[in-house]
């Protein structure tokens, strides 16, 4: 089962275009800033690449900085949380590319649960079932606005990623992370 591995020998301020490793008990998973103002200016827009790597040097997985190419939907991680003693390492490497950031975030009302089957984080039910894809809410977010502007909008685009509206939810996170990776072949773990 994947855990974020909470041993970074050192920390760092989160800063925009920076990449990281994320820890886990799986191995590294890379992800890039694209911003510090999410939530209010108290964390930092996360995205996690399509990629599980066993060496930090390795550097394979930069084209898909470039493509824009994600393991889960974006996520938004307490600022402080890239603190020593943490799951995130930064990236020393001068000539990586940058993290590049999305238009608009978008989101479910009240998204909270990880989806396997749709790849998205979604609102449930009282009775624990997925709320009706017509029923749902589809919230955006403005790229690098605090306080967030935004609103509602009919419909996303094509290929939309659809993000968790928690700061944290570790948990939920850890359990995306693994069934993506699952999903995308690059662990053989059977998948829920």
């Amino acid at each position: 089962m994947l855990k974020f591995s909470l041993d970074s020998p050192k920390g760092s301020r989160p800063k925009a275009g920076q990449l990281y490793l994320m820890k886990t008990t799986l191995g590294y998973i890379p992800a890039g800033v694209t911003s510090t103002e999410a939530f209010f200016g108290a964390a930092a827009m996360l995205h996690p690449y399509r990629a599980l790597i066993s060496d930090p040097s390795d550097t394979s997985w930069f084209p898909l900085v470039e493509k824009n190419e994600l393991l889960i939907p974006p996520i938004q991680i307490a600022k402080s949380d890239f603190r020593k003693g943490g799951p995130f390492q930064r990236i020393p490497e001068k000539n990586h590319p940058n993290a590049i950031p999305f238009d608009n975030y978008f989101y479910y009302t009240l998204a909270i649960f990880w989806s396997p089957e749709e790849q998205a984080f979604v609102p449930i039910t009282r009775e624990n079932e997925w709320v009706p894809k017509e029923r749902r809410i589809i919230n955006y977010e403005i790229h690098d606005t605090n306080p967030p502007q935004g609103g509602t909008t009919d419909k996303a685009p094509e290929g939309t990623y659809f993000m968790t509206t928690v700061l944290g939810g570790y948990r939920e996170i850890e359990y995306a992370l693994e069934d993506a990776l699952a999903y995308y072949g690059l662990i053989d773990t059977p998948r829920p």
